[in-house]
């Protein structure tokens, strides 16, 4: 393991001239622990999860994301050349649910590969939803199942988005079927799917709770550029630490969470995770004007025990000189349009240019280049004397701490063999530690299976790192405990032979965690593992084994689950040696399994975490039995639900047998009425130039005379009405349950809605009874493919805002739904592929039967979550009669559904049920 400084992205701002020593960041528990468990296991499974959203286009036009995902996979391939650490990766995209998962690749063998598979992000950037729980939840499964097949006990999750948490009830399957969300029971609207989501990620047991009591390292990164304000990222923040009441399980030291402004800030939060376990030195100052001046320079101290330098650096403005400043000599100019190589006072130099304000600039030893070394932007027209600039450094040795375990048992309830701090190079040779040039100082810290820690030593200089230490395990559980070593080194001081000495540059604490395993005390058996019982697609019935050692006897009892998905019901694990009596006897140096068995009330979807207490006791005295807590996983994975709108169906004829069906219709009909709630509507013709939607010729917008005229609606409701040239009419439909549709007619036209892709029998645009806040687009027999009518319907009381959301989300749709309605017009498009959320039968998704969902006010046609009324998400304005229309902005490619809304996640609790 290397001895670096790395990390997250931290700048410390100073008074005075704006000159910033160098100095550490602050620890980072789950990057240091993710990097102890890396460096000791020597190898890491980590996945990247990226964003697929259509607000990609307006936050990350470039795709910087993907450049900066390229970077790190390049610094983790160079890590493991200098290293020896394995790094395999998979990619994953999510919107409304994951996506092609690029199954497992090694950064070391396999980089080219990983490679293609992110740069086909570059046009990943249409996605309708930024569903977290499909994502988290995605990624667990992925990692459960690499898990199973024997891949790295150290895994991570690197989770990128720019926006916060908006989903809706369902999602297109594999074979594009419409199913249901799997943390809801029934459809239900975007706000409530939403607010499901969040609570199920952050309650007790949830999916926040299910991946880190499954020892999986959550980093995430927000990018809050052009489409998302800070806040809109507290609730990833929360997942990803454990702050704000996120879960159960604590969060500290198992995840982190940084922000990126903008997306130069993106490399520097990727980079903080190219040599995870460690922190770098950051520096946030301001830029020379005209010359190299001394008051801002990035000064770091080498010596020769430094075998490579890594720098980070960005400005505030592009166009700025880069130069490197030896010790000694002139300053070297460091190209930051093109790359380059040089060399300099016995350092190679090697610059990449990762955008306008970004380059990284690497050192290696190239002889000797012991002295004080800096890097400064520099400003040769004089005109930015606000500007600053920002480094992220990372000095590095081939160093790395060792530790030799004792050759005889370690056991629990005494003090272990004499074990032996060291250090050695990368190939293995050791190191002397009094040959050191700087200063040395080492930790370390057991772990026992159960959690508790304790020191072994603290701040053990290089004079006696080699003295024998011994682990206290008098109070210590059994099991594969850790011993994590953290060195803290110091370059060497410069004494100059006039003027006062520079202190060297000290590198951020750098650990590694060695597994150790503790055994019974003598005289006791012994069981060793994790209980993984595999995946259940029904309620579970699984079966796993623990091995024992004897002599002595063994039973099991006393399940404590720490995470389960909701619906799972109860959770047992058990055995047939399940109490003293029936326990499972194993003679002195034999060896044998214990089958144990899980199982749960109901199918589910998510991980069961958990522990199990086993009994350990002496041949024949059960009464001296020891406990130890026994860490169990399952991965529940139950089908995505088809058939709800035939269980639904069915479940109604049975509850309704009796009833004289003729008296179901008339209720229907009574109630398929569109509400009498304000109604603004109008009908534009617009024009498709590629996926641009033109009106007039030029971007379409709103106009101030758009949407002024109400659309009277009788106060017991309509079953018709008309707008414009578009005739909207009631129909019921053949089920006897729920409510009707509407019917959007325009002459000579066939249509597709923002319910529903495609046209029904007749050639309608079919739209739910409540057609306030929706949409429609026609096309004519006849006319040109990339020609239609857009239908807007919006609700009276509804903001600029909220009119501006609903056409965003009708222009991102309309291109392809006008290409697929023109498809069979004279001069047509091929068409594009349906809507994945389209029913092939024409129909609502029960061969044309419309049920309703008595909590889906879509559905039912009382009044949605625009309404004024008691379940109103959007605050009303009773002064708005005919609102005037500020002009629409340019058209967000992610737009909010009609009936989504904005949530506080930061103010969001947990502690109540949802009644979805």
């Amino acid at each position: 393991m290397r001895l670096v400084a790395g990390g997250w992205l931290v700048a410390v701002l100073v008074a005075g001239l704006g000159c910033l020593a160098a100095s550490a960041a602050a620890p980072s528990a789950g990057i240091g622990n993710f990097g102890a468990c890396m460096n000791g296991q020597r190898s890491a499974d980590v996945l990247m999860l990226i964003d697929e959203s259509g607000s990609l286009r307006q936050s990350d036009p470039q795709a910087t994301r993907v450049d900066a995902a390229q970077y790190l996979v390049r610094q983790w391939a160079t890590l493991g050349e200098q290293s020896g650490v394995k790094i395999a990766v998979q990619t994953m995209g999510f919107s409304a649910t994951t996506s092609d998962a690029s199954g497992w690749l090694s950064t070391s063998t396999q980089l080219p590969q990983v490679q293609r598979s992110l740069e086909a992000f570059r046009t990943r950037d249409t996605g309708a939803q930024t569903d977290y729980w499909m994502a988290l939840d995605g990624a667990r499964r992925a990692l459960a199942a690499r898990a199973r097949d024997g891949g790295s006990t150290c895994q991570s999750i690197v989770w990128f988005t720019d926006g916060q948490l908006d989903a809706s009830a369902r999602y297109a399957n594999p074979r594009g079927k419409p199913v249901l969300k799997p943390y809801l029971r029934r459809p239900v609207s975007d706000a409530r799917a939403t607010a499901a989501a969040a609570r199920d990620l952050c309650r007790p047991g949830g999916v926040a709770d299910q991946i880190r009591s499954s020892d999986v390292a959550l980093f995430g990164i927000g990018l809050s550029a052009g489409t998302a304000a800070t806040r809109d990222f507290d609730l990833m923040r929360n997942i990803t630490t454990g702050s704000g009441g996120c879960g159960a399980v604590p969060g500290t030291g198992l995840g982190d969470f940084r922000l990126a402004s903008d997306i130069d800030g993106l490399f520097f939060a990727f980079d903080d995770l190219r040599t995870p376990g460690q922190l770098p030195i950051k520096q946030l100052l301001g830029v020379c004007q005209g010359t190299v001046c001394a008051t801002q320079q990035h000064r770091f101290v080498l010596d020769d025990s430094i075998t490579s330098v890594h720098i980070l650096a960005s400005a505030s403005v592009a166009g700025l000189r880069l130069y490197l400043v030896p010790p000694k000599g002139s300053p070297l100019a460091v190209s930051t349009t093109k790359p380059g190589t040089a060399r300099t006072h016995g350092a190679a130099v090697r610059s990449t240019v990762l955008s306008p304000r970004t380059t990284a600039v690497d050192l290696e030893a190239d002889g000797s280049w012991a002295g004080q070394w800096s890097l400064v932007y520099v400003d040769p027209r004089r005109t930015t004397g606000t500007a600053r600039s920002q480094t992220s450094m990372q000095l590095s040795s081939d160093i790395e701490p060792t530790v030799a375990l004792p050759s005889t048992p370690i056991h629990a309830g005494e003090q272990s063999p004499p074990l032996t701090l060291g250090l050695a190079r990368h190939g293995g040779a050791a190191v002397d530690p009094h040959k050191l040039l700087g200063t040395l100082a080492v930790d370390a810290t057991f772990t026992d299976a159960a959690g508790h820690q304790v020191t072994v030593v603290r701040g053990v200089g290089a004079a006696h790192l080699s003295d024998p230490v011994r682990l206290d395990l008098d109070s210590a559980t059994e099991g594969i405990g850790k011993l994590t070593v953290t060195s803290r080194l110091t370059t060497a001081a410069i004494r100059p032979a006039k003027g006062a000495t520079i202190p060297g540059t000290m590198l951020t604490p750098s650990s590694v965690a060695f597994p150790v395993t503790v055994l019974s005390p003598v005289g006791f058996p012994t069981v060793q593992g994790r209980l993984n019982f595999g995946s259940a697609t029904s309620a579970a019935d699984l079966t796993s084994t623990l091995t024992v050692a004897g002599p002595g006897c063994v039973w099991v009892d006393g399940t404590r689950v720490t995470a389960s998905p909701e619906g799972a019901g109860a959770t047992t694990v058990s055995s047939t040696a399940g109490k003293a009596a029936d326990c499972l006897a194993v003679g002195d140096g034999a060896r044998a399994s214990l089958p144990v068995r899980l199982t749960t009330q109901h199918a589910a979807n998510g991980a069961v975490t958990g522990t199990v207490t086993v009994h350990l006791a002496p041949a024949g005295e059960p009464d001296r039995a020891r406990t130890v807590p026994i860490t169990f996983v399952a991965d529940l994975n139950r089908p995505a639900n088809e058939t709800w709108k035939w269980a639904t169906f069915v479940i109604a004829l049975l509850v309704g047998i009796g009833v004289p069906v003729a008296l179901m219709y008339a209720v229907k009909r009574s109630g398929s009425r569109i509400p009498p709630r304000a109604l603004l509507g109008t009908t534009v013709d617009v024009t498709v130039a590629g996926e641009e939607v033109l009106r007039d010729g030029v971007r379409f917008a709103l106009r101030p005379e758009d949407l002024r005229s109400p659309i009277p609606i009788p106060g017991k409701g309509t079953r018709r009405l008309e707008v414009g040239q578009v005739a909207l009419t009631v129909h019921d439909g053949v089920s006897p349950f729920g409510t009707g549709v509407v019917h959007a007619v325009l002459p000579g036209a066939s249509g597709s809605s923002s319910t529903r892709s495609v046209p029904a029998k007749d050639g309608a645009a079919e739209l739910p009874i409540v057609v306030q806040n929706t949409w429609a687009v026609f096309h004519r027999a006849g006319e040109p493919a990339d020609h239609g009518v857009l239908l807007l319907l919006v609700s009276g009381d509804a903001s600029a805002e909220q009119r501006a959301a609903l056409v965003d989300k009708a222009i991102l749709e309309l291109p392809g739904r006008l290409r697929s309605l023109g498809a069979d017009r004279p001069g047509g498009a091929a068409p594009d592929a349906p809507s994945a959320l389209a029913d092939p039968d024409g129909g609502s998704g029960l061969g044309g039967l419309a049920l309703a969902d008595p909590d889906d006010p879509w559905s039912t046609g009382q009044d949605g979550p625009w309404s004024t009324g008691e379940d109103q998400a959007w605050p009303s304005d009773a002064s708005v009669s005919t609102p005037a229309i500020a002009p629409a902005p340019a058209p967000s490619s992610k737009a909010p559904s009609s009936d989504s809304t904005d949530f506080d996640f930061s103010r969001l609790t947990f502690d109540e049920p949802d009644e979805t």
